[in-house]
């Protein structure tokens, strides 16, 4: 996949600080593999904003807004760790966890969502988070 950042299976990067934008066209962060992380970024109006596939990349502290569909998508047998997030005004899921994915999510807020969290077929840990005001469903297990 394609997307404003790409990580592939030798990224060993640390992306801090940074604002990622987008037209709700593609993705804004790709992570094909590797253990990246991205601590204290905003990546904002995306049609994902966030794509992580195979990855454990260490995500923390990032504000992810305004997507055309899904702020954050754990999928593909991904794991890693998602601490402190934000993650708000996305048109369809706050964060989505799929297909064998095994993450640990951690202390996030997923808020004015139309679902906040999504888990289907994945497994993982999930504590300490804050899921409210979403629209349609808070968590959907399934």
């Amino acid at each position: 996949q394609s997307g404003a950042v790409v990580c592939t299976d030798r990224a060993k990067c640390t992306f801090k600080r940074n604002h990622i934008m987008d037209n709700e066209t593609g993705y804004g962060v790709v992570v094909n593999g590797g253990s990246a992380v991205f601590d204290g970024n905003t990546i904002e109006g995306f049609k994902t904003c966030v794509v992580v596939n195979y990855g454990a990349p260490e995500f923390k502290l990032n504000s992810v807004l305004r997507a055309a569909q899904c702020g954050l998508l754990v999928t593909k047998g991904a794991a890693g760790t998602y601490s402190k997030n934000q993650i708000f005004q996305c048109q369809e899921f706050g964060m989505s966890v799929t297909a064998s994915a095994t993450p640990l999510v951690d202390g996030n807020e997923m808020y004015d969502n139309a679902t906040g969290l999504n888990v289907e077929e994945a497994k993982g840990k999930f504590r300490n988070n804050v899921v409210f005001e979403n629209t349609n469903v808070a968590v959907w297990l399934h």
